[in-house]
């Protein structure tokens, strides 16, 4: 029977890396496997980036997996486990509740058509407090129904930093493991097995005694009120930049400052795939830090992820060179 297992974590802090990272691993190598992606915008940038992993990738996009796609999710889900594949991957959108992804994984599994191994939430170390101070319900969530906490972009800080931020997370989930190991360095048995937390337990009891609690009903936009008070995705706001040309890194680079100067509101978030003089790369940027590596993949948009983002603004920073 398939395996199901859900990667969980906020915008940025990793998902997409991490499962390129578990294909990699012997224990996925030869194995038949499925990945059902979610991204929060109107672009397909980590199914480009996970095709090119040889592996059959399933996008839900234009919502969120816990609320606007919930009965979609499903109905992907259901229509992935047809396939017979040893493993299925969920990777929900980062602004997703793991809890009410759990949901939809548990209710099948208690009809006996997947087994659930193992959700594994990456939290961003070196923007943890930042993030949790302005999204506190979602990464609780996220934090709490995990079995597996890794903690990412942890150059730079201390053994003592590390260590509070463990004892912080310990004080939310004290069952899940907790590592901030290299993710190359960790055993894929460690990745892909292990118990489930008592959180995951509970909720599972609850399904079985309450169905339908929690799902999502015909009008409503979310299921549970905690949700939509988190900033009901209104205040998220995605703009999608086509890029045909062939830009300079400089270019880039200078490109991206301006948008983040010219935007009132932080971006929270930026990715794509675009063309330089020197070939194809991945841009990615989470809060203050650009990165930008080569790809072996095409593609030609960036899309950002803020609040109160002014689309024409940026459209025209990029289309102005």
């Amino acid at each position: 029977m398939t395996k199901v297992m859900i990667i969980s974590g906020f915008l940025g802090a990793g998902k997409t890396t991490l499962i390129m990272e578990l294909l990699k691993k012997r224990c996925l190598q030869g194995k038949r496997s499925v990945i059902i992606e979610n991204d929060f915008g109107e672009v397909e940038i980590d199914r480009s980036l996970l095709k090119d992993a040889a592996v059959d990738v399933e996008n839900l996009k234009a919502g969120c997996i816990c609320c606007d796609l919930k009965e979609h999710f499903e109905e992907t889900l259901t229509q992935a486990l047809l396939q017979k594949p040893e493993y299925i991957l969920i990777e929900p959108s980062g602004v997703a509740h793991l809890s009410e992804v759990l949901e939809v994984v548990l209710k099948l599994e208690n009809q006996g058509k997947l087994i659930f191994g193992k959700a594994i939430s990456i939290v961003d170390a070196k923007r943890y407090h930042e993030y949790l101070r302005s999204y506190r319900s979602l990464l609780q969530d996220q934090i709490t129904y995990a079995d597996l906490i890794l903690l990412s972009h942890t150059e730079g800080m201390s053994a003592e930093e590390l260590e509070e931020i463990r004892d912080f997370l310990k004080k939310t989930n004290g069952e899940a493991v907790i590592s901030a190991k290299n993710w190359e360095e960790i055993p894929g048995s460690m990745l892909m097995h292990g118990l489930r937390g008592i959180q995951t337990f509970l909720l599972d009891l609850h399904l079985e005694t309450s169905p339908e609690i929690g799902f999502l009903r015909s009008g409503d936009r979310c299921g549970r009120k905690r949700h939509s008070s988190l900033f009901g995705h209104s205040r998220l706001k995605v703009v999608t930049v086509n890029c045909p040309d062939i830009y300079a890194e400089t270019d880039l680079e200078e490109s991206f400052k301006r948008v983040i100067a010219d935007s009132v509101q932080p971006v929270i978030r930026a990715k794509g795939i675009v063309q330089t003089e020197k070939g194809s790369v991945l841009l990615q940027y989470v809060k203050d830090e650009l990165k930008i590596e080569p790809v072996s993949v095409e593609g030609h948009c960036i899309c950002f992820i803020g609040s109160d983002l002014d689309e024409n603004s940026i459209k025209k920073i990029f289309h102005s060179r």
